[in-house]
């Protein structure tokens, strides 16, 4: 039998739905709650997952955007944390983040788990001046590698294991031992 085959219109259509249903389920759940302070424990026992109903219960309280609901992504998880004005410009708009030398915008659903951890802190965001601040923190908060578990010797060659950064005096030091 031949299944349905839908045009991107329908699709369309459908994901509205389940907004709608979503934005329905989330404002009866806050409405609930008073009367029923343990409804989510006891939804989240018949198998709802706890955090899917926290977000709900933050729609419907209205101070999470329709759109982050169901994301999953690193950006739009922490991007959960913030004030709705922000959350809804920041959808829009993307992120200003600090890369090497110079800066990206980035959409908030292609954000890494790196980059949102640069970006967001406590349910707010942070300017890039504060951005390159605290890439400068994390920089000497790097703990050196034990290159000697990278390498070994053998004779007048230098056997290499795992790539890594090698300094000049590690380098020299090798030039020793082989001597």
């Amino acid at each position: 039998m031949l299944k349905k085959i839908f045009t991107p219109e329908e699709f369309a259509q459908r994901i509205r739905n389940v907004t709608t249903d979503l934005l329905g389920v989330a404002a009866d759940l806050v409405e609930s709650l008073p009367s029923r302070p343990d409804l989510a424990r006891e939804i989240a026992a018949l198998g709802i997952n706890p955090k899917l109903l926290e977000r709900l219960e933050k729609l419907g309280l209205k101070t999470l955007h329709p759109d982050l609901v169901l994301a999953t992504s690193p950006g739009a998880i922490r991007l959960g944390d913030c004030v709705p004005s922000e959350q809804s410009l920041l959808l829009k708009n993307g992120a200003e983040v600090l890369e090497g030398d110079g800066v990206r915008n980035i959409p908030i659903n292609e954000m890494t788990a790196a980059q949102a951890n640069q970006y967001f802190i406590n349910g707010h965001t942070r300017t890039l001046a504060q951005q390159r601040s605290w890439l400068a923190n994390k920089s000497r908060r790097t703990v050196p590698t034990d290159n000697s578990v990278n390498y070994s010797i053998h004779r007048d060659c230098v056997v290499i294991k795992k790539a890594g950064r090698f300094s000049k005096k590690l380098i020299l030091q090798w030039l020793t031992e082989m001597s």
